[in-house]
């Protein structure tokens, strides 16, 4: 080989050596492209639209558990319980008055009873007025009736127990109460009269 090149001239060893060093910058070019390349970017995370609604969660074949069935009431229970309202009504506006509001609460209640009551009704609105007339000062109760029961039903006739709180205004004091009122129903022609009121 090297005899071979002895005998090449200076011009073509020249030429040999250009390649050569051509050849060695070339491949020391393309390692260090090669070492530099980028790696592969990672695909991008999914975009989670917050104003979008979770996905729903599959719907089961499980079937659901029956809902309780309560008894249903009987004639007589529902009765007991429309005559604890219309008691309770009753309670809060007989109990509630004032005499400089002429004792108002009276006539507020008379188509709630029979008429024998309503009689009874307007002697206790005189005796009112008389006691308590409209130019003295103020004197009035505010009644609230939040519990009731049942003391007896029968076909025609019941009691319920209305337990009230009251608050009366009397020459500038206050008093704060509880109090009880019995209140008797009567039915006559099918409807459920108030025929009865007793403060305890």
């Amino acid at each position: 080989m090297t005899y071979m090149l002895d005998r090449l001239s200076v011009g073509t060893k020249i030429i040999i050596l250009i390649i050569i060093g051509l050849v060695i910058i070339a491949g020391i070019v393309l390692g260090f492209l090669y070492l530099r390349q980028e790696p592969e970017p990672e695909p991008p995370a999914p975009v989670v639209d917050e104003t979008q609604p979770p996905p729903r969660e599959p719907i089961t074949t499980e079937p659901q558990k029956p809902l309780i069935q309560l008894p249903e009431m009987t004639e007589q229970e529902k009765s007991a319980e429309e005559l604890q309202n219309l008691a309770r009504v009753f309670a809060e506006r007989y109990g509630s008055f004032s005499n400089q509001g002429g004792f108002q609460n009276i006539d507020d209640v008379k188509t709630l009873v029979t008429e024998d009551m309503k009689d009874w009704l307007e002697q206790k609105k005189q005796e009112s007025m008389e006691k308590y007339p409209i130019n003295d000062a103020y004197f009035g109760v505010t009644t609230s009736a939040p519990i009731s029961k049942v003391e007896s039903f029968t076909e025609d006739k019941a009691m319920i127990i209305v337990t009230t709180q009251r608050r009366e205004t009397k020459n500038g004091e206050t008093t704060n109460y509880n109090q009880d009122i019995k209140i008797e129903f009567t039915k006559q022609d099918g409807k459920w009269l108030i025929s009865g009121a007793y403060w305890q």
